[in-house]
């Protein structure tokens, strides 16, 4: 199964390293990469990105897994809740929460800086974020 772009523009460009053409850049709202209908997760997962924030966007989700319907389990990654600039993670069953992560405390995001996230969910539905490489 592979993954393709929706929207423009989507291009690859330069990773941290400053290597060419080993990052993917999804920098307008509505471009995003989409794979395939299928269960992807699941009693257990790891889920870590590298991502370089170019503006806090509305919720910017860097990973919706799920269609959003009744009974159904959708993950979410996000490098903003609304528009504060500060990482958050959910479990949704439908639009219910099952489980929530958002650190007030937590300093905003800076544009122009990479980031790792990293979201480790177990089989007793607990989950933990990490923020370059610290418990959030």
């Amino acid at each position: 199964n592979n993954l393709y772009a929706n929207g423009t523009p989507t291009a690859w460009s330069r990773d941290r390293f400053q290597r060419e053409n080993m990052a993917l850049s999804i920098r307008n709202s509505g471009s995003f990469l989409q794979a395939p209908s299928d269960k992807y997760f699941n009693d257990q997962f790891t889920i870590t990105v590298w991502v370089k924030i170019y503006s806090c966007s509305h919720s910017a989700r860097i990973i919706d897994f799920g269609d959003g319907g009744e009974n159904n389990e959708n993950i979410i990654l996000s490098y903003s809740l609304l528009t504060t600039c500060k990482p958050f993670s959910a479990l949704l069953n439908g639009n219910t929460p099952i489980w929530v992560h958002f650190n007030t405390t937590l300093k905003p995001l800076d544009v122009n800086v990479w980031y790792h996230l990293s979201l480790v969910y177990n089989i007793d539905k607990m989950s933990k974020m990490y923020l370059n490489g610290f418990l959030v």
